[in-house]
């Protein structure tokens, strides 16, 4: 057994934890909506948290079909000859990257928000934003639904019988539609989200809300949970969008290849597991079950 196919199925089951904390965070938020507040975790923030991750989880499972399985070697040899399907694969996963980018700055967006307007009664607004960029993210990736897909061979350090599924672009002296998009694309992704990010920062020194905000630990732990978790999406945001960039320009290398897969199940499953554990609404939750819990063995 090799790499790919040691991490194709190890990444299929550490993906079990982030998809049950991502069920639990739903079913809290549906039970717990209409008790959410600006002081504990506004509604909408929340929300925005969830779309973010239910994309994150599409483009895994996206991964997983147009990359993982092939290099590892299980790709039916049928599955290469109907282009259909292999067109939609790829649709699908360049659709995945784009939504989940925009759910990314949307999420970013309106935690700066709220942070600047106090209340944040406006930031339910920003779910109409998101709501309107997904399907706009799936336009993007439109260009690679209409060209020519195929499965080309790998050669070693890939297993036998390994596949990379491509899109024929056409000629290498002209950038194709698609190569336009993402070179415009990804490298827009990462300055506002820096951009985002450093607002953030600066309201936050500015104000000293990390120590100060309403004179309570409480809210100081939810601050710093949010604002941890905000710098756990840069990290993997901008390896993912260099990568893509590098491999639009061609300079794109074997490490960098096995790299990506880490960075994305990254941003996908570390910053769910961190936030579920680390924000004080989910203890306090849990900490009740567990009284309860004790009350009823009583």
């Amino acid at each position: 057994m090799n790499y790919f196919q040691i991490f194709t199925i190890f990444s299929a089951f550490y993906s079990i934890l982030p998809i049950i904390i991502t069920i639990k965070m739903t079913v809290f938020y549906i039970k717990n909506r209409s008790s959410l507040t600006p002081n504990t975790l506004h509604p909408v923030l929340y929300l925005q948290f969830l779309i973010m991750q239910f994309l994150n989880f599409l483009h895994v499972i996206s991964t997983f079909l147009v990359s993982r399985i092939p290099d590892g070697g299980w790709f039916m040899e049928e599955m290469c000859q109907r282009e259909s399907y292999l067109r939609f694969l790829i649709f699908l996963s360049y659709g995945a990257v784009y939504a989940k980018n925009f759910s990314t700055i949307s999420f970013c967006l309106t935690r700066v928000f709220i942070l600047f307007m106090d209340d944040g009664k406006e930031a339910c607004q920003f779910i109409y934003l998101t709501l309107f960029l997904i399907p706009v993210a799936f336009l993007l990736a439109l260009p690679r639904n209409i060209v020519e897909a195929k499965c080309v061979l790998m050669e070693p350090p890939f297993p036998s019988g390994a596949v990379m599924i491509v899109s024929d672009l056409g000629s290498e002296n002209k950038m194709s539609d698609s190569q336009i998009i993402e070179a415009v694309f990804y490298p827009s992704v990462i300055i506002v989200i820096l951009s985002l990010t450093f607002l953030m920062f600066w309201k936050l020194l500015q104000s000293r809300k990390l120590s100060t905000l309403v004179g309570r630990k409480f809210d100081r732990n939810a601050e710093r949970s949010l604002t941890i978790t905000m710098i756990l999406i840069l990290l993997p945001v901008i390896v993912n969008s260099s990568i893509a960039i590098l491999g639009i320009f061609n300079y794109s290398s074997f490490i960098l290849y096995v790299l990506r897969p880490w960075m994305i199940d990254a941003r996908c499953h570390i910053i769910v597991c961190y936030f579920y554990f680390t924000h004080p609404i989910f203890k306090r939750k849990r900490v009740s079950q567990k009284i309860l819990k004790s009350k009823d063995t009583k």
